[in-house]
């Protein structure tokens, strides 16, 4: 992608955020994307086709992202090695917290939230489902991706209480227990 197109829809999706935060739940329009972002109507509409696209785009831009970290990974290792890929994915959450805390905080995505756990679902159920079967990987897959995206999304939210090396401990711990009973 070109830069000054990057830099154009790095903009529009600054604003967008911009006017999540503030108006807390309250429709936004075109017209406040544009005069946020200062760009014509014409550039946003050369990039996305209106305000639900433009929110779907920037999710789909940080579930991209967490798709290439997934998809790198052997897919055993949220089974195997649990702590590592936990710490993975939170890396990844981390790099788009502030998205992440807006989304979330507004009660303007779940979308992003399903996506995100479809992948960390579909990345276990390619290991899983030959050891346990299908029925028992499904459950699997969803316990996990839920502990996962939830609690991790759920510590960025709320910026305080454990620390990250905790949080991963934990979560890890989580599904070690869990792998246990099966």
């Amino acid at each position: 992608m070109r830069r000054d197109v990057a830099r154009t829809r790095s903009m529009i999706f600054k604003a967008y955020l911009e006017l999540l935060f503030q108006n807390e739940g309250k429709k936004i329009t075109v017209n406040d994307v544009i005069e946020k972002a200062d760009v014509s109507r014409g550039t946003f509409y050369a990039h996305f086709r209106d305000i639900p696209d433009l929110g779907e785009q920037m999710e789909d831009r940080i579930v991209s992202v967490c798709h290439d970290l997934i998809s790198a990974r052997p897919p055993q290792e949220m089974i195997v090695n649990p702590e590592s890929a936990v710490s993975a994915c939170l890396d990844v959450f981390l790099q788009y917290q502030d998205e992440l805390r807006i989304i979330s905080q507004n009660g303007k995505s779940p979308a992003i939230l399903y996506k995100l756990k479809e992948l960390i679902r579909d990345s276990i159920m390619q290991y899983a489902e030959d050891l346990f079967g299908r029925d028992q990987s499904l459950i699997l897959s969803a316990c996990v991706s839920g502990a996962v995206v939830d609690s991790c999304i759920a510590w960025i939210i709320n910026e305080e209480g454990i620390d990250r090396e905790e949080l991963v401990r934990e979560v890890s711990s989580f599904i070690s227990r869990g792998m246990s009973g099966l």
